[in-house]
């Protein structure tokens, strides 16, 4: 008898005890291996002394317990599904398959047991097995002398095939549990992994349809489907050797996933378009991985990636040069990134990874040439804030409506820098006027006379004499009116 203490989930303070027993027999004083179900439900313990207990995850039932006359710790305990525990040791292994008997199997070379949901993955060296147990529907058409309405409709479609009258007479027999028998044998399909059983199963299954009116085709076309793919999937080449129900609790789209992690970009390609999976979340999808995986080639040449790219791209629906581009940067390609968004449609997309690679000009011009102002004043503040003022006035003058939004920007929000923009550019209209405006704007008279001389020298330096003359009588207009008001107080 041993005792078992753990803390209860969520609790931190409450701590549980539970008492396992074990038969008669040797004292057990440890447990060396444990195992626990798929489901998390069930539990198996072997012990020092070679006794294999089974039950319940919470201990609290036992199912079954019994010696294995092999005290050493096995390399490995696993559950094949729910339904078995296999005890591995060196050169053999134990399989419990009802929990009340078991079996032992010599192994010619070492190999790895992997868990799986409704089996165990047996490999070695050079084989890969499955071990699980025969599903249900299997087992219904196939076991021999079986009365089951499946095997009855897989017999009656081999007659027919032989163009034989027995066809007939057991389509008869089963006339009244005919969509039992198409079901049994669409499942005994999914169950079997031999392509050729497949199709035998499903030309039963479809023998059967023949005879229903009211029977919906979904199910049929379907595991139709499905088997297709699983069939392409177990293909040595790929690798994935999937049942029907591992790819149920998979998904289609985790498939297709490992699918482009492995770099099987065309066979999942084909597989979306055999499911008619939208572009956006197939096709598509998978073309930009193959694309980040094609920059990712350092020994090709720049030039021609790019080209192969969009050579098989083009102009595909939910496809992101700019993402492309991305990971050309992070691989060091920025040529490669430069010329990839040559193909990027959306300027918005090019312009801020063009400015994340410093190439400031062609994220300027690339703004510009897409009319959108608000691209322009980006990359616009972008310089202003990364370089000196000289060097920023020398980078916008060669862009005029780069100039003009900023020169806009400066009259609402900057106006000092608005002025000596004007100064720098020999703009000395624009600089008197600056001045000008910015006097009526003053709060002191000091200030305001200050800032209208400094819009008469303007003036004066561009040669504008009209205006220079206009502001120093505007600024004896202001003198005598100071006078006169000075007077009047007096």
């Amino acid at each position: 008898m041993l005792q078992t203490t753990w803390k209860r989930p969520g609790v931190d303070s409450t701590m549980t005890h539970q008492t396992v027993s074990f038969s008669a027999g040797a004292p057990v004083t440890s447990i060396i291996e444990m195992a626990i179900s798929y489901n998390y439900e069930y539990l198996a313990m072997f012990t020092d002394t070679g006794l294999l207990w089974i039950g319940s995850a919470d201990l609290r039932k036992i199912y079954c317990e019994f010696n294995t006359s092999c005290p050493s710790r096995p390399k490995q305990l696993t559950w094949c599904a729910m339904g078995a525990v296999i005890c591995y040791w060196d050169d053999f292994w134990m399989i419990a398959p009802d929990f009340l008997t078991y079996f032992t199997y010599q192994m010619d070379s070492a190999v790895h047991l992997v868990q799986e949901l409704d089996g165990v993955r047996i490999i070695g060296n050079e084989t890969h097995e499955l071990l699980q147990r025969v599903p249900a529907a299997v087992e219904q058409v196939f076991k021999i002398g079986s009365m089951e309405p499946g095997a009855m409709l897989f017999d009656a479609s081999k007659e027919f095939e032989k163009k034989s009258a027995r066809a007939e007479e057991c389509i008869r027999i089963i006339k009244e549990r005919l969509p039992e028998a198409v079901q049994q044998c669409i499942h005994a399909a999914a169950g079997e992994h031999e392509p050729a059983i497949q199709r035998g199963l499903l030309r039963a299954a479809s023998f059967g349809k023949s005879f229903l009116t009211d029977m919906p085709p979904h199910a049929f076309v379907s595991m139709c489907r499905n088997l297709r793919v699983l069939n392409a999937v177990r293909d040595y080449m790929v690798g994935i050797p999937l049942t029907y129900g591992q790819l149920e609790k998979l998904t289609m789209k985790t498939l297709i996933d490992r699918l482009v992690l492995r770099r099987h970009y065309c066979l999942a390609i084909r597989i979306c378009d055999y499911l008619k999976i939208p572009k956006e979340e197939g096709a598509s999808r998978i073309l930009g991985h193959w694309a980040c995986y094609k920059v990712q080639q350092a020994n090709v040449d720049d030039e021609e990636i790019a080209r192969a790219i969009n050579s098989k791209l083009g102009e595909t629906p939910g496809i992101s040069y700019s993402e492309i581009a991305s990971k050309a940067v992070d691989c060091g390609r920025t040529h490669l990134a430069i010329k990839l968004l040559d193909y990027e449609a959306k300027a918005a997309d090019q312009v801020p990874l063009l400015m994340r690679m410093n190439k400031d000009d062609l994220a300027l011009e690339k703004a510009i040439m897409s009319g959108d102002t608000d691209l322009v004043y980006m990359v616009v503040m972008h310089l202003k804030d990364n370089l000196t003022l000289g060097e920023f006035l020398m980078a916008i003058r060669y862009h005029p409506v780069a100039l003009s939004l900023y020169i806009k920007y400066c009259k609402d929000q900057d106006r000092r820098t608005l002025v000596d923009l004007f100064y720098q550019d020999d703009q000395f209209m624009n600089s008197g006027n600056a001045f000008v405006q910015d006097s009526y704007s003053e709060k002191t008279i000091e200030s305001k006379m200050n800032t209208l001389s400094k819009a008469q020298m303007s003036y004066q330096q561009g040669g504008f004499q009209f205006y220079s003359k206009v502001c120093a009588l505007h600024f004896l207009c202001i003198v005598c009116m100071c006078d006169s008001i000075f007077q009047a107080t007096e």
